[in-house]
């Protein structure tokens, strides 16, 4: 098992569609436990700062970057 944690910073004008983009996508794909995937999100108290929290089963491979619902991240 391995856990993942990713923080970074929006402008403002980015940080309500980006949340809308989590909210939408990520927590939806990331629900099923059956991939072996526990995921949560955060928005920071400055209102542009964002915490992803990942916890894969799997050492070898990463099952979030295969998930369609990742694509729009990857393009940030």
């Amino acid at each position: 098992m391995r856990t993942v944690l990713v923080r970074y910073k929006t402008t403002e004008e980015g940080a309500a569609p980006n949340e809308a983009l989590v909210q939408r996508r990520v927590r939806r794909a990331a629900r099923p436990r059956a991939r072996g995937i526990r995921y949560a999100t955060y928005r920071l108290a400055d209102g542009v700062s964002f915490l992803h929290v990942a916890t894969v089963e799997s050492r070898e491979t990463n099952p979030l970057v295969e998930l369609p619902a990742f694509l729009p991240f990857r393009r940030i």
